[in-house]
């Protein structure tokens, strides 16, 4: 989901996108879509949840608990940690492309800058 999409739902915002794939497969059960490039449905969407403030409003709660929940720091911390031990306890080598390795370089200085 992007960043705009999630900052909106942490404050409790019900928000209506379209159903293009990327958003609607993260997005089943959590917020109101409309069909892609459907002018007509979007104005019905937008019409009803205008008629339905106490719909919108449960709908924003329900996505502020879901960023809380899954969004994070502590839970995607906990989420990486588990990836690591999972492959330690595997002790599987990865190898990593050099390609690969100058972008993970390139984003510890990034990230040492505001930690």
């Amino acid at each position: 989901m992007s960043i705009a999409l999630l900052e909106a739902m942490s404050h409790g915002l019900a928000t209506l996108v379209s159903d293009i794939p990327e958003k609607s497969r993260s997005y089943f059960l959590y917020g109101y879509t409309f069909k892609n490039k459907n002018v007509a449905d979007l104005l019905g969407k937008l019409n009803g949840l205008l008629r339905n403030p106490e719909m919108v409003r449960e709908m924003g709660e329900m996505q502020k608990k879901r960023v809380q929940q899954e969004y994070n720091w502590e839970a995607i911390v906990a989420k990486t940690q588990n990836v690591y031990q999972q492959v330690a306890a595997q002790k599987k080598i990865v190898k990593v492309p050099v390609r690969s390795v100058r972008k993970l370089k390139f984003a510890e200085k990034f990230f040492s800058l505001f930690f």
